[in-house]
């Protein structure tokens, strides 16, 4: 049976807090909050902790959610609308573990059984950035995403929400170590190309066999040690006087390229 809760100082709704405002306490937890109805639905069940809903939400919707009825929190409206971190609250949230993957699990995912198409991300410190890299991952059918040290928190409520589910379906590493798994890709015969202003013409590559992209920081592009990890430097081609383009529109116009091309091979 599912409990009500009606005050604000009860302790689990003081996590939720926690687990909003701090990217230590999701690290400490291994737990992140998402909210809002299409974003929860997506949640696989095993990775689900815990459950909340207002009460006009439980009225209207019901207890449609996919886990045991001793995670799910029924909560006093007003007490729900303060803990949310959104403007206007759907009326449900949900604490879910995080999936931890290692650099093995990561390379079986990515790697195995397909034509690697890997995302990495250097730095990258805009969390709608960072959300919509990932979705626009899922989009264009790459196989993995690698976040390097320095990037933004991965599960902090603003990436969550931008990736619109996509962070529960693309297979993504966290890494401090982003140049030692390149290196490990490399053996797999993923070609890394590398976003940047030196590099040539992006057009002018073939990206139908294993291959991976770097993409730097909104600022300063890639770091030295990473942008040495690329095979080749690319820079997308731009007229006016514009010489570089959002990090996540930057990502958009690479990955559909490498989805153009792959959309063209036969059909085995």
């Amino acid at each position: 049976m599912s409990t009500y809760i009606s005050s604000k100082d009860n302790d689990r709704l003081k996590l939720i807090r926690k687990l909003l405002k701090s990217s230590s306490e999701r690290k400490n937890e291994g737990l992140f909050v998402v909210e809002g109805q299409r974003l929860c639905a997506e949640i696989p069940e095993e990775l689900i902790h815990s459950v909340y809903m207002s009460e006009d939400y439980c009225e209207r919707i019901g207890l449609h959610i996919s886990a045991p009825e001793d995670r799910i929190f029924i909560v006093k409206n007003e007490i729900f609308r303060a803990v949310s971190d959104t403007i206007s609250p759907q009326g449900i949230l949900v604490i879910v573990h995080i999936k931890c993957y290692n650099q093995n699990d990561f390379l079986v995912d990515a790697v195995r059984d397909k034509t690697p198409f890997i995302l990495a991300a250097d730095r990258l410190q805009d969390p709608g950035n960072m959300g919509t890299l990932i979705r626009t991952a899922e989009a264009a059918g790459a196989t993995g995403v690698l976040i390097g040290e320095g990037s933004c928190d991965l599960y902090s409520p603003k990436v969550v929400r931008s990736t619109m589910g996509s962070i529960f379906r693309v297979p993504v590493l966290r890494t401090d170590s982003l140049g030692s798994v390149i290196d490990s890709l490399k053996e797999y015969g993923v070609v890394f190309y590398g976003a940047h202003l030196k590099g040539e013409s992006f057009y002018e590559h073939d990206y139908t066999k294993a291959c991976g992209f770097l993409i730097g920081n909104e600022g300063n592009g890639l770091s030295d040690e990473i942008s040495e990890k690329a095979d080749k430097l690319l820079r997308i081609p731009m007229e006016g006087q514009v010489e570089s383009l959002n990090a996540a529109v930057s990502t958009a116009v690479i990955s559909y390229e490498v989805l153009r091309q792959r959309m063209r091979m036969p059909k085995s």
